[in-house]
């Protein structure tokens, strides 16, 4: 699974989902170009672009297929990874969960989810909602 992290978020947003999505996959958080820890991004540098750049993370990993969570601005990213490569991309988990993104995914052909990670994102990682949020997504992904 990749984690992708809206701007100017770090890859350590999805930290707390690390431990129950990795249970029996590996889960994948980098920072994008020009957020958290990385390098800075390529003047002007889209979301195109910056799904290119995890498109090439994925082919240096060798990994044949890869699903997708994406989180706010991470979304537009995500969309365009599935779309640079579908048959990579298998399940597309987006938030938060508002109407515009539920518009983006019914443009899909990937199985998907749109769950809102915004509790999680206020700190809310120990609750009974994040617990019931990362359940959901394990159900998803069939790892439940």
């Amino acid at each position: 699974m990749l984690c992708i992290a809206g701007a100017p978020g770090s890859g350590r947003f999805f930290g707390p989902l690390l431990k129950p999505l990795g249970r029996d996959r590996c889960v994948y958080a980098p920072d994008l170009p020009g957020s958290g820890e990385s390098d800075a991004a390529p003047a002007h540098a889209g979301s195109a672009e910056l799904a290119a750049a995890l498109g090439d993370l994925i082919d240096s990993m060798l990994l044949k297929q890869v699903d997708i969570l994406a989180h706010e601005s991470g979304v537009a990213i995500g969309l365009a990874l599935a779309q640079q490569r579908p048959t990579q991309v298998g399940r597309v988990l987006l938030s938060p969960d508002t109407e515009s993104v539920r518009n983006e995914t019914r443009m899909l052909r990937h199985p998907s989810l749109v769950i809102d990670l915004r509790a999680a994102d206020a700190g809310g990682h120990d609750g009974p909602e994040f617990e019931r949020q990362a359940m959901q997504l394990r159900n998803f992904l069939g790892l439940a």
